[in-house]
């Protein structure tokens, strides 16, 4: 079932399907943030070359820092979902196991 029909059933367990666009809109945001760093770096260059070295290793810091983030979260995210699944149900209809 495609996912936009599956957005208006309430009965549907979303998280799954919903993580790796989520995840991929993060990761170009990530990219595009690190990618305006290098390029304030280099302008800050003309003006002291430390203080732009410093902004451009800073950045690119930074810019592996919250792409490994974002991974870590998509992974927590789905993690959690196949717990629930594993341990709860499919769905919000399903009874709760005996422990």
């Amino acid at each position: 079932m495609p996912i936009l029909p599956r957005l208006l059933v309430l009965d549907a367990f979303l998280a799954p399907e919903l993580v790796r666009p989520f995840h991929l809109v993060a990761n170009a945001f990530a990219v595009l943030l690190t990618m305006s760093g290098l390029m304030l770096g280099l302008a800050l260059m003309a003006q002291s070359f430390l203080i732009g070295l410093f902004v451009t290793l800073l950045t690119l810091c930074l810019g592996g820092a919250l792409v490994l983030g974002i991974r870590l979260a998509a992974e927590s995210a789905i993690a959690v979902a196949r717990m629930h699944e594993r341990f709860v149900g499919g769905g919000p209809n399903d009874p709760i196991p005996p422990p």
